[in-house]
């Protein structure tokens, strides 16, 4: 089996009490990986809560090696399933504002499984 089934596969379809209009089949690939991991890391946790951990400068704000360190560390997304480019387009599909910084509402929204720009 390769990489990407086998997150996909651990991940599983754990909805973690997020439910959203946006069904993962229709999201890019590496968003899709991510959301279905974040979906089984956020569930039973407050979303702030560990939005704050991501968040290592206390910026309020997630930059893209805030971002590569999250889906690295508490992921445990490795670079072979999930590339730099990868995550570099994660952090633009949060990023609604095109701000190159992703905010704590953007992250909700991410994780409630609304669409880019509130789709």
């Amino acid at each position: 089996a390769d990489s990407k089934t086998e997150v996909d596969a651990a991940a599983g379809d754990a909805e973690g009490g997020v439910s959203g209009a946006h069904s993962d089949e229709s999201l890019p690939g590496p968003v899709r990986i991510v959301r279905r991991k974040l979906k089984a890391a956020a569930y039973g946790q407050d979303w702030r809560k560990l939005f704050a951990k991501i968040d290592r400068d206390r910026s309020g704000e997630l930059d893209v090696e805030e971002l590569t360190g999250f889906v690295r560390r508490i992921l445990r997304i490795p670079p072979a399933v999930l590339t730099p480019a990868d995550v570099v387009e994660l952090q633009r599909y949060l990023d609604t504002t095109c701000d190159g910084l992703i905010s704590i509402a953007e992250f909700e929204a991410f994780l409630r499984g609304e669409g880019p720009r509130g789709e």
